[in-house]
């Protein structure tokens, strides 16, 4: 049929409805759907025609047009019964249960799915050749992942418990250096203590990546005082998180737990230490708009070793913010320049980020507000660029 043209060949992305196919395609069943609940539709189906079907298929008779949550939660069975006979039965049962795990663990490679199923080597490769619902991750070459309108029906029915899947995810991700990943499967594995360990090895500057920031306010919440409190490293973390997300209060009690550790072995480490809190201290005081921010922040400067560059660039921030503030535009734009050198060396693209909504403010205040939008767009980019989803600065 090929060779005499009559095989029409079509991409995946083309069998899934638009939103205005599905507009029209509701309307000639009788139902006028608002944009929120089209909207939703499209959200929990990737557009996929027999997922929309089977959500629809799921409401009651009388609901023409249902309630949020009910449209939330319509069709799980039916789309979990559909996986069953369409995918799972037609798969021997090893893949099968291979494939719910991988529903549950997310982005996955060969290796990975090697070490979590050591019984069934080369397990990846097999469900790839039978084309079991995995698509390719978009920028990242070898690594999969179970689409996500399927994911979470196959998810449920897999026998293998999530935590043992999640731990040695966890294990895996963390010889293989990392830590985001590691840490989220922990958090995934409920293992608060080994996510404690991890989240000492993140650096201000990924604490500014992705969702690192409501990973470790959600590690608050499940690790034990005595823990999350127990090395200094844990305690700046999560001081740095809170101001970030403006929990002043409870970042100026953090403050108060710096002196249980010293006096430190070293004039070196206690320096450093007593930087990092004048530090927070300062970025603390700048966001009340309190007296002495600009002596702390300078300080810190002073004492903060190589390796803390990130808290520097941020020291360096608040007093270009600052001097804006006391309308001292030279001395801010000086030290802006200090700074984006400073990311730049350290090939930083977060932090250059960062620093020039600094600048793109400075603008503003200038009166060049086609320069500050355009500037604001290059940086909306350039974080794009990097394909994580959510940034503490935006």
């Amino acid at each position: 049929l090929l060779l005499e043209g009559e095989l029409l060949e079509v991409e995946a992305a083309q069998l899934h409805f638009s939103e205005t196919e599905l507009t029209e395609w509701l309307r000639q069943g009788g139902r006028e759907w608002p944009l929120e609940l089209r909207q939703l539709l499209l959200e929990q189906t990737g557009g996929w025609c027999a997922g929309i079907r089977l959500r629809l298929l799921g409401l009651p008779v009388e609901e023409l047009v249902p309630a949020p949550a009910l449209l939330a939660e319509s069709g799980q069975a039916l789309l979990q019964d559909y996986l069953q006979r369409e995918v799972l039965d037609e798969l021997p049962e090893p893949l099968g249960e291979i494939l719910c795990g991988l529903a549950r663990v997310g982005r996955c490679c060969s290796a990975l799915v090697d070490h979590l199923f050591e019984e069934s080597p080369g397990a990846l490769q097999l469900l790839l050749q039978r084309g079991s619902c995995l698509e390719a991750e978009e920028g990242a070459c070898g690594w999969y992942r179970v689409a996500p309108v399927l994911a979470s029906g196959l998810a449920e029915l897999g026998r293998t418990p999530a935590s043992s899947l999640h731990r040695r995810a966890c294990q895996w991700f963390g010889q293989s250096g990392d830590s985001h990943a590691a840490f989220e499967h922990s958090l995934r594995a409920e293992q608060p203590d080994v996510a404690a360990s991890l989240l000492q090895r993140l650096t201000e500057e990924q604490l500014l990546q992705g969702h690192n920031v409501a990973r470790v306010l959600r590690l608050r919440e499940k690790l034990p005082e005595e823990l999350l409190l127990s090395t200094p490293r844990l305690v700046i973390l999560n001081a740095w998180a809170l101001l970030f997300v403006g929990r002043l209060d409870e970042a100026e009690q953090l403050l108060a737990i710096f002196e249980r550790f010293l006096p430190m072995p070293s004039e070196a480490r206690q320096r450093a230490l007593i930087a990092q809190w004048l530090g927070l201290s300062g970025m603390l005081a700048h966001a009340r708009g309190r007296p002495g921010a600009e002596a702390r922040l300078r300080g810190a400067l002073a004492d903060l070793p190589q390796d803390a560059w990130a808290q520097t660039l941020i020291c360096l921030s608040a007093l270009s913010q600052l001097a804006q503030a006391e309308g001292q535009l030279d001395q801010a734009r000086l030290l802006n320049r200090e700074a984006l050198k400073r990311a730049r060396e350290q090939g930083s693209v977060v932090f250059e980020a960062y620093l020039e909504m600094d600048r793109a403010y400075w603008l503003e205040q200038r009166g060049e507000l086609a320069r500050a939008e355009s500037l604001l767009l290059r940086v909306q980019e350039s974080l794009a660029e990097l394909r994580q989803a959510g940034y503490a600065m935006t």
